[in-house]
């Protein structure tokens, strides 16, 4: 009898610790607000590198936007913190951004996403949850 429960106790163990570990959320995979911030910091480079969109940001103060962006895709992402600037339709409007800017812009940020070996589904739930911003900031 206790030949059998030594074996049922194993069998048990075994299986839980066979059970994988719930997902890391996306805050968590992107390195959370330290790992996002270097993302940004690099997507901030290949935009300003970016000849089809640099000229959007010729009066930006770059360091407050790179913490603007670390707190909206920290918040996006389930992170703790709080975007607190402009509603995407009021600070774009004006700008004529047309579709191939925006399609620009997601191309640099996932070549930083690529910088910073970001898995590729984190990638694709990061777009997923930033894609709907698209119908505010493109001018149709």
């Amino acid at each position: 009898m206790r030949l059998v429960l030594s074996l049922l106790a194993a069998a048990l163990l075994s299986a839980c610790a066979a059970q994988k570990a719930p997902p890391a959320s996306l805050y968590d995979q992107l390195g959370q607000t330290a790992g996002i911030d270097q993302v940004v910091g690099t997507f901030i480079q290949h935009v300003a590198a970016d000849k089809r969109i640099v000229h959007f940001f010729a009066k930006t103060d770059l360091k407050h936007l790179q913490s603007q962006l670390t707190n909206q895709i920290c918040q996006a992402s389930g992170g703790p913190c709080k975007y607190e600037g402009g509603d995407m339709e009021s600070v774009h409007a004006g700008l004529q951004i047309r579709e191939s800017h925006f399609n620009a812009l997601v191309e640099d940020l996932v070549k930083a996403m690529d910088d910073h070996q970001v898995p590729k589904p984190a990638q694709d739930q990061l777009l997923g949850a930033l894609g709907p911003m698209k119908g505010d900031i493109v001018e149709h």
